[in-house]
């Protein structure tokens, strides 16, 4: 049923990072969030997908070129970084 959510094109923003509020969101979700519209053009959104902890590195590192250096610095010091 997520998955299907996730593949609707009328999502928007705020349902996007609604989605991405679950921790328990399967990989397949989020990597089919990435791969959404809406998803590519907010920030908040590439940020949310980032921080995910079951986003994989081919979903989260092409979006680290998008986002400011600050903020890329401090999601680099999550727990889940440490273990790369």
């Amino acid at each position: 049923m997520l998955l299907g959510l996730a593949r609707n094109p009328n999502l928007g923003e705020r349902d996007l990072l609604r989605l991405l509020e679950r921790k328990d969101l399967p990989g397949e979700v989020v990597r089919e969030i990435a791969a959404h519209r809406e998803a590519t053009r907010s920030y908040a959104a590439k940020l949310a997908l980032v921080r995910h902890p079951h986003a994989a590195r081919l979903v989260s590192l092409p979006i680290l070129k998008s986002l400011y250096l600050l903020t890329w610095c401090g999601s680099a010091r999550r727990p889940q970084c440490q273990e790369m």
